[in-house]
């Protein structure tokens, strides 16, 4: 790979399109790619490049909610025992549903 540098050292990707919140002001119902989850050999693909071009930090919502990716144990364990050092932030309207609850006691 050629080398390059990023222009910010945080990286955003979106883990999934599924959102339950219904926000009036999100575009989310006019997403063309909706309820679609990252597939894990594409998100390790893009945790390795950018923790190789000097990433600090991964947010993982954008339009979505990560914390309905039924992945998401699968992907936060990857970067944990790899990259242990990258910080990883996440904000969900999961917080009352069970994957929500099961994910911040586990990854907190």
């Amino acid at each position: 790979m050629d080398k390059w540098t990023l222009p910010s050292k945080e990286i955003a990707m979106e883990l999934s399109s599924y959102c339950g919140a219904n926000c009036v002001c999100c575009p989310h119902e006019e997403f063309p790619l909706k309820n679609r989850n990252m597939e894990f050999k594409l998100f390790k693909k893009c945790v390795d490049d950018a923790a190789e071009h000097g990433a600090v930090s991964l947010d993982i919502c954008l339009m979505g909610d990560a914390l309905l990716d039924p992945g998401i144990e699968e992907k936060l364990g990857y970067v944990r025992r790899e990259y242990p050092d990258l910080k990883v932030y996440c904000s969900s309207r999961s917080e009352e549903r069970r994957v929500g609850k099961e994910c911040r006691s586990r990854w907190s």
